[in-house]
């Protein structure tokens, strides 16, 4: 039981080794496709799209192009990943199995991929793999070698590369082993990457074609709203508010021992504090009945008057001042 253990952890290990050329395959293509959560992103892309949709560039569901970037290669997988649509959309099922995504992303992804992919499949998840991950124009190569034949390590021999600029990349005679090499270079989305790598004992060629659909960019983020003071919220409306301040602001009054100008203004307030809130009740209760009624508009406007949204009328025999002179 233990050795049959063993070897199935270590079968699955091979296939995941493998499944990722599929997966970043997948995702440089369409790149709202995550590396992270490619069962589940593929899972809902393929139950967000109408049947016979994925041979076009929009889904039935959202307007989102979904599977018109990789490209379908002929009706047979087109034919397959309705069957695939038809199983797992029903089933409750939250992201593809392994069998599934193996079988839908070779439906999607590039020739050259699925071809390494089936080489990698045939060796046993061993030997010389590599992948190239593409994030806008930033683009990843990865190699590694894993023991194969009782041989723990290779040695590079030759690289080539085309379609981007590498810094530096592995020089002859470098080792590969079961920690991947990693590179970064600089690309174009627009163009497809290559990568031809020779070793004294394998050699792989990996290709990825033209970036379809960039990275998701997040919504910009809206400004907070800064927050109204409790004078302002008093103004909207807000009459215990009015009562509370009204009560601190004569509170303050008494103990403030300021100029008579300062008392006199401190006062001001707080009896402007409780007209708001006198006039704002006697807006609610005139309006509760009817607010078409002749009292609720000049309840509303006396309102706008204390509040000073509202100009006061004229008083009868008084003119109103002269504007100041520039």
């Amino acid at each position: 039981m233990l050795i049959l253990c063993v070897g199935s952890a270590a079968a699955q290990e091979a296939a995941d080794r493998c499944r990722d050329i599929l997966v970043y395959a997948a995702h440089n293509i369409n790149q709202s496709f995550r590396t992270t959560n490619m069962a589940s992103d593929v899972k809902n892309a393929i139950c967000n799209t109408s049947s016979g949709s994925t041979s076009s560039n929009r889904s039935g569901s959202g307007g989102l192009v979904v599977f018109g970037a990789f490209g379908m290669k002929g009706g047979g997988a087109n034919q397959q990943i309705q069957q695939m649509q038809n199983q797992v959309c029903s089933s409750g099922q939250n992201e593809l199995n392994d069998s599934q995504l193996d079988q839908t992303l070779s439906n999607l992804v590039d020739h050259e991929s699925v071809a390494a992919w089936r080489a990698c499949m045939d060796n046993q998840g061993t030997g010389l793999i590599g992948t190239i991950e593409r994030d806008e124009d930033l683009v990843v190569l990865r190699l590694r070698w894993v023991a194969r034949f009782d041989v723990d390590r290779a040695a590079i021999q030759s690289v080539q590369v085309s379609g981007v600029e590498c810094p530096s990349i592995w020089e002859p005679g470098t080792a590969v082993g079961s920690v991947p090499l990693i590179v970064q270079c600089n690309g174009s989305r627009a163009k497809a990457v290559s990568i031809v790598v020779q070793t004294d004992r394998d050699a792989i060629r990996l290709r990825s074609p033209v970036v379809q659909v960039a990275i998701p960019q997040e919504p910009p983020a809206r400004e907070a709203t800064p927050a109204k003071s409790e004078r302002d919220r008093c103004f909207d409306g807000e009459t215990p508010l009015c009562d509370k301040l009204a009560r601190e602001n004569a509170a303050k009054c008494a103990r403030s021992g300021g100029t008579p100008v300062d008392m006199r203004m401190c006062q001001q307030e707080s009896i402007l504090l409780q007209d708001v809130s006198t006039s704002t009740t006697a807006r609610d209760r005139a309006c509760a009945v009817d607010r078409s009624r002749a009292a609720c508009r000049e309840a509303g406007e006396r309102l706008d008057i204390v509040t000073g949204r509202k100009e006061p009328p004229p008083v009868p025999g008084i003119l109103p001042p002269r504007p100041a002179a520039r």
